[in-house]
């Protein structure tokens, strides 16, 4: 772990159990509302483009934590400032990898918005593997999106 980050030990930890599966999103909004948190993800912040290089203003700058894009989005950068901070962790991916199933799921001749799909069809038990949750996402989108003969074109 690099120097200066090392005196952040329980934000580390924070941004660490978001990928890894223990925190939510309401409870990293939460930590993201602390001064201590807006240092340490500015830690790499670069002064001719802070826009971009800052974690803390990627993380804030309309991610909705509620919606699944705003926590792959999350997910993502989070992920990257902990490569930069050298952090020790084990990222599961879990919103990316529900986000990976259902565009493969997902028909081409349906365009259902995010909110409905969070909603309605991905399987709210996190214990299945990702064949069954693929298996359950197909069924629910068949069952909310019907066709009378053949899907169309």
């Amino acid at each position: 772990m690099r120097s200066e980050v090392a005196k952040f030990v329980s934000q580390l930890d924070v941004l660490i159990g978001f990928v890894e599966e223990r925190v939510d999103g309401p409870s990293l909004d939460a930590a993201l509302g602390t001064e201590e948190m807006k240092t340490l993800l500015s830690s790499f912040e670069d002064p001719r483009y802070p826009a971009i290089s800052s974690h803390f203003r990627r993380l804030q700058n309309k991610q909705d934590r509620t919606s699944l894009g705003g926590l792959v989005n999350s997910e993502g950068i989070i992920e990257d400032f902990l490569q930069k901070a050298e952090a020790t962790f084990t990222s599961s991916k879990r919103y990316f990898n529900t986000y990976r199933l259902l565009l493969k799921a997902i028909p081409k001749y349906v365009d259902p918005p995010m909110d409905f799909l969070s909603e309605h069809v991905i399987p709210k038990d996190n214990g299945l593997s990702d064949a069954k949750k693929a298996k359950a996402i197909k069924e629910r989108i068949m069952e909310h999106f019907r066709f009378v003969s053949k899907p169309p074109s």
